[in-house]
């Protein structure tokens, strides 16, 4: 979810993907956050548009 958050995901595409994937999102969601907190992210929107589509292959 990350990944997509760093490729330029919203808010609202975020919120679709958790009514389409269910309550564990959320874990994996808290669990991407802390990752962008060790990258040096101090908030969501610096990481948005910084990751390339190539990262997640």
């Amino acid at each position: 979810m990350i990944h997509k958050n760093r490729l330029g995901a919203s808010l609202v595409q975020l919120y679709t993907a958790m009514i389409y994937e269910g309550p564990g999102i959320a874990k994996r969601i808290c669990q991407g956050l802390a990752r962008l907190q060790r990258d040096g992210f101090a908030n969501v929107t610096e990481a948005v548009g910084t990751a390339d589509y190539r990262d997640l292959r």
